[in-house]
């Protein structure tokens, strides 16, 4: 961002009337790609809002509180805010996934953020109302090891774990649970 140029400005219509909360999420790597909600449903355009594509799949049919665009992915990479879930799609997907894992889901969602520096501490962020900020790590949830092999052999009231792995990235300790 340079403060001393001029932002250019874009009117474009948007894909359906919205009498309540309408959002728009642009995409980096794509200038011309735009990813807008109303109501329900999401939409995407590849042509800077000139045409408009139903993406909305399998989303649960409540309101869309929130989408925001992981700047550094190259896929598109959108997660939404459905109130009480999170999901997650990109351009190589047909349908999103649920993407609430280690979220509660007992109470709304206020706000998502997303930490990426392009390393494993990479994280999206969605804060609650009185219950704080949680995170989980961004799509693709990957381990910090490849696995190979894993084996778990119960003698009395000992366990014995063994794995083998094909290599390793970043990873300071295990924890098993």
């Amino acid at each position: 961002y340079n403060a001393y140029t001029t932002p250019t400005v874009t009117t474009v219509a948007f894909p359906v009337s919205t009498i309540g909360l309408g959002l728009i999420a642009p995409t980096k790597n794509n200038p011309s790609v735009i990813y807008a909600t109303g109501g329900q449903k999401v939409y995407r355009s590849a042509d800077n809002g000139a045409t408009w594509t139903n993406v909305t799949a399998n989303l649960p049919a409540t309101n869309v509180m929130h989408i925001i665009h992981d700047i550094y992915s190259t896929d598109e990479s959108i997660y939404v805010n459905m109130g009480y879930s999170v999901w997650y799609k990109n351009n190589t997907m047909a349908n999103w996934i649920n993407y609430s894992q280690n979220l509660p889901v007992l109470c709304r969602i206020n706000e998502l953020m997303i930490y990426n520096d392009g390393t494993s501490n990479s994280v999206l962020r969605a804060a609650y109302y009185g219950r704080g900020v949680w995170e989980t790590m961004l799509y693709p949830y990957l381990l910090p090891c490849d696995l190979v092999s894993f084996y778990a052999e119960r003698n009395q009231n000992n366990t014995q774990v063994t794995w083998l792995t094909a290599n390793e990235h970043d990873v300071k300790s295990f924890d098993l649970q």
